[in-house]
């Protein structure tokens, strides 16, 4: 335990304050360009009820790999472009400690849930949000996105420990990777953000 922090804590808690301040800064630009994205998704929706059965479920259905075009697609959409900002390890105050520590040439950015998966778990599995939303772009921007905007964050950790072999790729459920199991597996220590209770810029978990 670090100043009263346990070592199993949610990267909800620990970025809360973090996630208030880029709302307050970027929040009316994020709801637009998701509310667009979300937009888009439900016209294509609408559109494959008029094509021929075949050729909508190529395209949407999962193939024998787990993917499909839709959702190719999707994590391009979603995954990289769905809130109109890129949240950096920077803005999100995210770092390893060996990430925090070396030069930015032997450092990468580390997307925290996954491009894909966060594709997945907002508008392409059974068990979307916005499938289970009844397809109400109005909650998904003014209810949902907020409560889930750590789903964009990024963490700068070195390319070495990037590597498959140091960080499991889909893997683990979007729970696991909210408690950040991860990068514990992979012994990969996280600096606690600043912003979290006051913490000094050394404190690490």
């Amino acid at each position: 335990m670090i100043n009263g922090i346990k070592p199993n804590i949610n990267v909800k808690e620990i970025t809360k304050n973090v996630k208030s301040s880029l709302w307050t800064q970027y929040g009316s630009r994020m709801k637009y360009v998701f509310g667009r994205m979300l937009t888009m998704y439900k016209a294509g929706l609408e559109y494959d009820k008029t094509q021929p059965e075949e050729l909508v479920n190529w395209y949407t259905k999962r193939n024998k790999k787990g993917t499909s075009p839709l959702l190719q697609f999707s994590r391009l959409m979603f995954g990289y472009n769905g809130i109109g900002v890129n949240l950096t390890p920077t803005r999100c105050d995210l770092f390893s400690e060996d990430g925090y520590k070396n030069p930015t040439e032997k450092c990468t950015s580390d997307h925290l849930i996954g491009v894909t998966k966060v594709a997945d778990e907002t508008v392409y599995s059974n068990d979307s949000a916005f499938k289970k939303s009844d397809w109400n772009i109005n909650h998904m921007i003014n209810d949902w996105l907020y409560e889930h905007l750590h789903y964009w964050f990024t963490i700068r950790i070195t390319k070495l420990e990037h590597k498959q072999e140091n960080l499991a790729r889909n893997k683990h459920t979007i729970e696991e990777k909210e408690n950040l199991i991860h990068y514990k597996e992979g012994n990969i220590k996280l600096r606690i953000p600043t912003s979290y209770n006051n913490v000094t810029k050394h404190n690490y978990f």
